[in-house]
């Protein structure tokens, strides 16, 4: 029995130490004691020659904007009457950007602030979809600790790069046909957690509203710390664009309605709510109706064309 209790005694100091670490950890990351995305902003903005006449831009985004061909570097190419400083971070949402808002602005003293939003996981990175009935004991036990501890989710991020840089998968922008098999894996792992999704993103149904109400309060945040107006772009969920895609999530099993909506929920409650919004969706339609695909086939994301596409959109609506 004595040895039951010494065990028992070593796990609780374990688990407080552990306890106690995790949340110091915390309040560096929500405070940013340090920069923990100091990588990612250097390696987005190599040293360049300053123009004193164009407009400084502050982008922040996730995957969409933090490509090599991203919308923001077509931006940066594109157009002379622009500087763009690029602070977007593969994986994060709004509330991360609210965490790094304040020091990027001071870097960059902008003329302008752009807020990328996407409708296919940024509620989900607001709250991890735990599903005990459908995903593993390990899985649901770390979304439940990262919805609370912030920090975790970095941890993840940082792994997730050094998994992919060892890995020898196939590259699923790169198979051109849409295949089941191949398409993205968390994609596949929303869908097997909810097959409502995307639809419920999409039409922001009942049990979304309260993540999007917290997306709101981030930007609102953000909103407020910027002196000089901030612009939020809305890139839709493929499945909102063409029923080609549509049609794809219905094979992976995912229950979503037959018809493409007439509206943008997202841009409707955004506007309602005071900000300024860029919104590709029925552009986006447009171009796919004359046969231009702007997403790839086994991946959400936006393809080169969608990338440059989405830049004309977005320099066409500040010229």
């Amino acid at each position: 029995m004595k040895w039951i209790k010494n065990t028992g005694k070593f796990i609780l100091k374990i688990s407080i130490i552990l306890l106690v670490t995790l949340s110091i950890l915390e309040l560096s990351y929500r405070y940013q004691w340090i920069d923990y995305y100091s990588f990612e902003w250097e390696y987005q903005n190599p040293k360049t020659e300053t123009k004193p006449s164009s407009e400084k831009i502050l982008v922040f985004g996730d995957s969409f904007s933090a490509e090599p061909n991203s919308w923001v570097n077509q931006l940066k190419k594109d157009s002379n009457n622009f500087l763009i400083f690029n602070a977007s971070i593969p994986g994060v949402g709004p509330e991360t950007f609210n965490l790094l808002m304040n020091e990027r602005i001071d870097e960059v003293d902008p003329d302008k602030v752009i807020i990328q939003l996407y409708v296919g996981n940024d509620l989900y990175d607001i709250k991890k979809p735990v599903n005990w009935s459908e995903f593993s004991i390990n899985r649901n036990l770390f979304w439940t600790f990262s919805n609370r501890f912030r920090v975790l989710n970095f941890f993840n991020y940082r792994m997730g790069q050094v998994s992919y840089d060892i890995s020898d998968t196939v590259d699923v922008k790169t198979s051109k046909a849409f295949d089941s098999k191949f398409y993205s894996t968390r994609t596949k792992l929303f869908i097997h957690g909810d097959n409502h999704y995307p639809q419920n993103v999409i039409s922001l149904s009942q049990r979304k509203l309260d993540e999007f109400n917290r997306l709101i309060v981030y930007l609102k945040k953000m909103e407020e710390t910027s002196t000089v107006p901030v612009y939020v772009v809305i890139i839709p969920h493929c499945a909102q664009v063409h029923t080609f895609y549509r049609d794809c999530y219905l094979e992976l099993g995912a229950d979503i309605q037959s018809e493409l909506s007439k509206s943008n929920k997202w841009s409707i409650h955004l506007s309602q709510n005071g900000f300024n919004v860029i919104d590709p969706l029925f552009y986006f339609r447009e171009l796919e109706k004359n046969g231009e695909r702007l997403y790839f086939e086994n991946d959400p994301h936006l393809t080169e064309l969608g990338q440059k596409e989405l830049a004309r959109f977005i320099i066409k609506y500040f010229e």
